[in-house]
């Protein structure tokens, strides 16, 4: 399964702008309207959302045939934003999902790259959970003692009420499947595992969508390369970016094109 994971941070009144913008990336990204999609709102960030998709029976591979066609974004939705991260990948395992053919299992997928754990959670915990936050990553026994965590954070639905997710992020897939086998999640806790293919960050202060000063964070061990920096740069400067060629352009960007 393709999964897109968009976190970004608005500027105070984009809210709607980036709704916008976020269904129209993903939509872009994955070739069509996603099997699952949910929005949700940082509890330890202020001010940061994130949109996850998921397209079953799609994978990085058939991401980057696909093609569609969609109403465009708004064009000042991205220059609103003023920090970012997207990430693609494929979700290796899901608690809820049968075996997919196209999703690679524990004994025959690489090892190489990033990967993310969603914890999904209802009711009671994801209440207790939002109360505090703190004390919800303690009681899954996250810390320094866990090698490989990059970050965590937890999340609010905004689209169905009484649900939270916490998003752990990891430096390698071997990190995040010794979580699996190490922690004993709380009952009828969803969890999935992307293995990130793509990843990238960017932060800012915009001031409008011509005039936007664009800086790439690199990956853990990695170096942004200047000539990538200086085109993705240029992309995000431009009015264009916006439109439906834009978004599609977006595609190579990130590894789909």
């Amino acid at each position: 399964m393709l999964a897109v994971l968009f976190e970004a941070h608005p500027e105070p009144g984009q809210f709607d702008s980036y709704r916008d913008y976020a269904a129209a990336l993903q939509c872009t990204v994955g070739g069509g309207e996603p099997a699952e999609r949910n929005e949700y709102r940082s509890a330890t960030r202020d001010g940061w959302l994130m949109s996850l998709a998921v397209w079953a029976g799609k994978t990085v591979q058939t991401g980057r045939a696909a093609r569609t066609e969609h109403p465009g974004s708004r064009r000042e939705a991205l220059g609103s934003l003023l920090d970012y991260r997207l990430r693609t990948g494929e979700v290796a395992f899901d608690t809820r999902a049968a075996p997919s053919p196209h999703t690679p299992q524990p004994d025959s997928a690489g090892e190489e790259g990033s990967a993310v754990t969603v914890l999904s959670m209802a009711g009671q915990e994801a209440c207790h959970a939002l109360d505090n936050p703190r004390q919800c990553a303690e009681r899954l026994g996250l810390g320094s003692t866990n090698q490989g965590l990059a970050a965590w954070d937890l999340f609010e639905s905004l689209d169905l009420p009484g649900e939270a997710v916490i998003l752990l992020s990891w430096q390698s897939q071997q990190a995040a499947r010794a979580f699996e086998r190490e922690h004993e999640l709380p009952a009828g806790t969803r969890l999935q595992r992307v293995h990130v293919s793509s990843d990238r960050r960017a932060t800012g202060t915009p001031s409008s969508a011509a005039q936007r000063h664009l800086t790439l964070q690199p990956l853990h061990g990695q170096t942004a390369d200047d000539g990538e920096r200086e085109r993705l740069s240029a992309l995000w400067q431009r009015e264009s970016l916006f439109d439906e060629q834009g978004l599609l352009r977006v595609r190579g960007m990130i590894g789909l094109g």
